[in-house]
């Protein structure tokens, strides 16, 4: 009897902290995908520039995958543009999932944000980074906010999904060991 209930706790216990570390940032490390997309201005971007084995200079980077719809986005991004200023090192891009590029504008407008976006214009790029994924019913979802550190070598070493005030001062903190 006490040896199932024991099972049962163990259980419980090891889906909570699968849950944490989805919800609330994860800090293992795994290698990042390489993508192309284009900013907002048409200009070509190849992550495996920025970072890995082939970056011309290598650079850490924070990218934010978000939508103009997405509430929890509107507060994370303010907070991206502050802290892009004071880790000039990083390269920050926002990567926007599926939207319009006139809605992007206006958005970043709205915000008076001037970080630079990348267009997921299909979503391709959020699902190799498991931004998207399939319901039970087979619809596609995203979890926006989805925020991810990559390191020079192109391992990510933190990502977060949604956001709340205060969020960036844990962003703060791992930014500031990166080398």
């Amino acid at each position: 009897m006490y040896y199932l209930q024991y099972i049962k706790l163990s259980w419980i216990i090891t889906g909570f902290l699968v849950a944490s570390s989805i919800l609330y940032g994860q800090t293992q490390s795994s290698a990042a995908p390489t993508f192309y997309l284009t900013d907002l201005s048409g200009n070509d971007f190849f992550a495996s520039r920025v970072y890995g084995d082939q970056a011309k200079e290598p650079s850490a980077v924070v990218f934010s995958f978000f939508a103009t719809w997405c509430i929890p986005c509107r507060a994370e991004v303010p907070q991206l543009e502050i802290l892009s200023k004071e880790f000039t090192e990083v390269a920050f891009y926002l990567v926007s999932v599926k939207d319009p590029k006139d809605k992007i504008l206006k958005w970043l407008n709205e915000l008076r944000v001037e970080l630079p976006v990348l267009v997921d214009k299909y979503g391709k790029t959020a699902k190799k980074f498991n931004v998207i994924g399939v319901s039970d019913t087979g619809q596609e979802v995203a979890s926006l906010p989805s925020l991810f550190i990559i390191d020079k070598s192109g391992a990510i070493i933190y990502q977060h999904t949604g956001y709340k005030a205060g969020d960036e001062i844990a962003l703060k903190k791992i930014l500031e060991t990166l080398d």
